[in-house]
């Protein structure tokens, strides 16, 4: 998730938020990486983390949850461990978030969000996926440098890039190592277009035309006529 400085905030927290809590992390598409220009970068913070920890977490029947469980306790220690070697590695705490350990909702699997801030790409954290959710924030100043940051990793499936500038998204889009990119949105999937990922982040394509390629064999036959020519 790339956030340009003259991104619309109003736009983007929302989306951040959800990008992050939707299936509690546990999603293929989530936005578990932002990267955001140094201008904007202490509102959104400070934004961003109000929202965070304003999210209900709670049963997924229940109406009034924000965000439910992740899909088991030990993958509530598993990625609690990932946040406390983030830390102990140099990560800044700006929402601690972490398993909720009183109440009723102990008995369950249940993870507040956590957002990090990171400034060594080569971190764990960064390069792994922590499918949990957790949410790691890296401050960056030109265009060139959002663009290595966010393709100095093995994972490619998806970005989403925030500006109201017409020509800079494209441009950074085009230089993504990603098989699908959002402009000012995130997770908005046609049927009709292709859906994968570089890198990674797997072979082949869902959806679209490209999807049909798994199902066909190309046979490929030459003909040679056996017959000597002299002419």
């Amino acid at each position: 998730m790339i956030v340009f400085k003259d991104a619309d905030l109003d736009l983007v927290l929302p989306k951040l938020e959800k990008a992050l809590t939707i299936f509690a992390g546990q999603f293929c598409m989530t936005g578990s990486r932002l990267l955001v220009q140094r201008e904007l970068a202490d509102e959104l913070k400070q934004k961003l983390a109000q929202r965070l920890e304003a999210v209900k977490v709670g049963p997924a029947a229940d109406p009034s949850s924000d965000m439910g469980p992740l899909i088991d306790k030990d993958n509530v220690a598993r990625v609690d461990a990932v946040v406390e070697k983030a830390i102990a590695e140099g990560a800044k705490v700006i929402v601690r978030g972490g398993p909720i350990t009183e109440g009723a909702l102990a008995k369950g699997a249940f993870y507040r969000p956590t957002l990090l801030e990171v400034n060594d790409n080569a971190m764990e954290i960064i390069q792994e996926e922590t499918f949990g959710p957790v949410l790691t924030l890296q401050v960056f100043d030109t265009e060139a440098e959002a663009i290595a940051l966010a393709n100095d990793n093995q994972y490619g499936l998806a970005a989403s890039i925030w500006s109201r500038d017409v020509d800079l998204p494209l441009r950074v889009a085009t230089e993504m190592e990603a098989g699908t990119v959002w402009i000012n949105d995130w997770a908005v999937v046609y049927d009709e277009f292709e859906e994968g990922g570089f890198k990674n982040s797997g072979l082949g394509r869902m959806n679209g035309m490209a999807a049909m390629d798994d199902f066909i064999e190309y046979k490929h036959i030459t003909i040679s006529t056996g017959v000597s020519r002299t002419d």
